[in-house]
């Protein structure tokens, strides 16, 4: 039972950390571009160095392509954690969760019995249904974001641009895969796949939700608007150099 239950942690944090660098590339791509090319004097700013910055975003689209592929086809994909979660039920029952919740509380016995009340048990319907779902995103992926790997020959062109709102889809459903496990290991939930803040436009309006620690695109977004801020500054009214302008709009 340990064993199984180590390695199904192991795949949750190893997805976790996939969908996190995911999530983190594509609001700095995104982010970078947004406020480039609406903004004309970081527009400026950053067109003294143009080579520069087409180096870096095809770095990012790389990195990004690579990430999601990992997602469907690494060693820790998300069809194999569901797989894992699936065929050792055990390790969501009220006896394993009253175990976990007992090894993190030092008063655990005062409230764990009136708390395992309302602890939902999954059942393998549970993670079919989930499993249903990783087939429809991985067909997206095969679909429309698999093929762009082939452009890695060609380097600064942006092929991640014809595939914004499929790789968009495929983080988001991610995420709530992540959550919806996590929440089912870690508190007892229903695993669905609950909303969860995404929309571009809002995160650069806002300020980073602090601890959160499911939602770095809030962080990234805010570190690319601080460091466009500084450079815009820093820039004042340098000359722009030649070349072409790596940004778009989005």
């Amino acid at each position: 039972m340990k064993k199984t239950e180590n390695k199904f942690k192991k795949y949750l944090e190893s997805l976790y950390q996939e969908v996190e660098r995911c999530s983190q590339i594509y609001y700095c791509y995104f982010s970078l571009h947004k406020i480039a090319s609406s903004n004309e004097k970081t527009h400026k700013a950053l067109n003294m160095t143009p080579e520069f910055w087409s180096t870096c975003l095809y770095c990012l689209e790389s990195s990004l392509l690579i990430g999601i592929g990992r997602l469907f086809e690494g060693i820790y994909s998300v069809e194999e954690i569901l797989k894992t979660s699936k065929n050792n039920l055990i390790i969501f029952s009220k006896e394993s969760l009253k175990v976990r919740k007992q090894s993190t509380s030092d008063n655990a016995n005062k409230w764990i019995h009136e708390y395992l009340e309302n602890v939902y048990v999954p059942s393998k319907s549970d993670f079919l249904r989930l499993e249903k779902c990783v087939e429809k995103y991985k067909t997206l992926y095969r679909e429309k974001v698999k093929e762009t790997r082939k452009y890695f020959a060609h380097p600064r062109n942006l092929v991640i641009e014809t595939n914004i709102n499929d790789i968009q889809k495929i983080i988001i459903f991610s995420y709530k895969l992540y959550n919806a496990l996590w929440e089912l290991y870690n508190n007892g939930r229903k695993p669905i796949l609950r909303q969860i803040p995404f929309s571009l436009d809002r995160l650069l309006k806002s300020k980073t939700i602090k601890g959160n620690p499911v939602m770095p695109q809030s962080y990234i977004v805010n570190d690319t608007k601080k460091i466009l801020d500084i450079l815009t500054r820093a820039a004042g009214d340098t000359p722009v150099a030649s070349g072409v302008s790596p940004w778009n709009k989005v």
